[in-house]
């Protein structure tokens, strides 16, 4: 499901076939760099898009795909995620792109 979309990018729901694009990108030490989480494997790619999907559905907002439309290509996401800082709950904005 698109959700938005510029000239040049479409933000989107995941879908589990995003897994095999989306984990070269979370797998990059100098994109995950700043991620609590670090480089991600395959398995935890999955995870995060399942995270998402249900984040869509328990809260209405997660992490969108953003596709750059000239080649529709997936290049990484965006959006909010609910965090817990210093004991209280937090909504967050996060994103992380493909380094090119």
């Amino acid at each position: 499901m698109y959700l938005t979309a510029t000239n040049r990018l479409e933000i989107r729901t995941f879908e589990f076939s995003d897994v095999k694009t989306l984990m070269p990108i979370l797998s990059d030490p100098d994109v995950m760099e700043y991620s609590s989480k670090g480089p991600l494997s395959e398995a935890q790619t999955a995870e995060f898009i399942d995270w998402c999907t249900h984040s869509y559905d328990e809260l209405g907002y997660g992490q969108w795909a953003v596709i750059e439309k000239p080649s529709g290509r997936l290049i990484g996401y965006c959006g909010l995620s609910r965090t817990t800082v210093d004991g209280c709950d937090e909504v967050e904005i996060g994103y992380r792109l493909a380094k090119e």
